[in-house]
């Protein structure tokens, strides 16, 4: 037993090296402004510091910060506090960021061994993890994705413990709140626990969830409402206020292109935050697309066959709101679910590779024929997906770094 989980650490780590050769190479924060998100991040971490309170200093007057929530600025303040001179701080902002990116896979191998996942499905989706070279990106940029999807996992595997003490789900709840106040998208996660705690008809932690879960979100939101600045323009609504702005800019008879519109994206992005960029390569849009769609019918399989529907109905309640948004729905805002979407991506190649075997094991030459035709489908697709990954973590990223680091020495006078 322990030689196999050294085995399984050891596969994980050696996945895991692309990701840490690219924080190294991108320590000196080549990435910052990009987004123009993390610009805002990391001004108000500044303003944190400095004790001037959660303020934006880079607009005129100083506003208050009421549209992005607190913890990954409160989270970024230490590099400004542990290092105050810019640009020097940068490099320990970075490790920040990039800190929750092995959280995340450990996270998400607990997870798994709750729900009593197996452990080569489970090394195997923690190895995919690790490779993954979008979420070695987006965790070298001051961004709160990976921050979001830890507090998510975190409240996943302490809500769902059969412990008979409450304090899991009550820091269960607390995660969940840490979830939405760094990023909003994950405020499903307050709904979907909650219901399937129900469904399993464990009152006593549904209510300790919702106890610790929800006034940290209620406090958030009433003291954005008495600090929020009074929207002037397009652009003070932008900065202050996330419902204001869709309701402004998205009317009633918009939303059926929007949703038309978002749901292209929304595949589009799923397949290319499992294979990284396909859109690049000829025909890459429509594979991204199949890609996604085989990756939620595994999870719709999966689900089916557990008892632990949480993380499904959270990313329903995900794509519900990101189907409505005014903001392409494009591979960042898939980062929470990347897990479930492995997960599910795996659960569906086994069930064909299985259908393949069955089929091989027939007498007719034509079951022979399109056993080896699937067969080959999933191998190659295997293939080309660990390839496609393993480049862009080891070579196109870096060299993407090399382009922002450049273009960022060409704007500073």
């Amino acid at each position: 037993m322990m030689r196999r989980t050294l085995v399984a650490a050891a596969v994980v780590l050696l996945a895991l090296v692309p990701a840490i050769r690219l924080a190294w190479l991108s320590r000196d924060g080549p990435h910052l402004g990009f987004y123009h998100d993390d610009g805002i991040y990391w001004v108000t971490a500044k303003s944190i510091a400095e004790g001037g309170g959660y303020r934006i200093p880079s607009l005129p007057g100083a506003p208050y910060q009421t549209k992005y929530p607190p913890v990954f600025p409160a989270l970024l303040s230490i590099a400004w506090r542990v290092t105050p001179e810019f640009p020097s701080n940068l490099a320990t902002a970075m490790w920040l960021t990039w800190f929750p990116l092995p959280l995340t896979i450990v996270l998400t191998n607990a997870l798994m061994a709750q729900w009593r996942v197996g452990g080569s499905t489970r090394l195997l989706v923690c190895a995919m993890l690790a490779l993954n070279p979008y979420l070695a990106y987006i965790a070298t940029v001051l961004m709160s994705e990976v921050w979001a999807t830890c507090f998510l996992l975190a409240s996943l595997a302490l809500a769902g413990s059969q412990r008979k003490a409450g304090w899991p789900a009550a820091l269960g709840g607390l995660c969940a709140a840490a979830a939405y106040l760094t990023k909003t998208v994950t405020a499903p996660l307050l709904i979907a626990v909650p219901l399937v705690l129900m469904w399993k008809r464990r009152r006593v932690a549904t209510a300790l969830f919702l106890a610790c879960a929800l006034p940290p979100v209620a406090a958030w939101h009433a003291w954005s409402a008495a600090h929020r600045a009074p929207a002037t323009d397009w652009t003070w609504l932008y900065y202050a206020d996330y419902l204001g702005f869709w309701a402004r800019d998205i009317t009633p008879a918009m939303l059926p292109a929007v949703v038309y519109h978002n749901l292209g994206e929304l595949l589009g992005g799923g397949g290319e935050l499992l294979m990284f960029k396909l859109s690049v390569v000829a025909g890459g849009e429509h594979l991204a697309r199949l890609l996604m769609i085989a990756a939620l019918a595994g999870v719709v399989r999966w689900t089916r066959a557990s008892r632990h529907p949480e993380y499904a109905l959270f990313a329903a309640g995900q794509f519900a709101l990101l189907l409505v948004w005014d903001f392409p729905p494009n591979d960042r805002f898939l980062v929470p679910v990347l897990p479930l979407l492995i997960l599910g991506l795996w659960t569906e190649a086994s069930h064909l590779g299985r259908i393949a075997w069955h089929a091989w094991r027939r007498p007719e030459r034509s079951q022979k024929a399109a056993a080896v035709v699937a067969g080959s489908l999933v191998v190659c697709l295997a293939a080309a997906l660990v390839a496609r990954n393993a480049d862009a973590a080891w070579n196109i990223l870096p060299a993407l770094a090399g382009q922002r680091r450049a273009a960022a020495a060409r704007s500073q006078p």
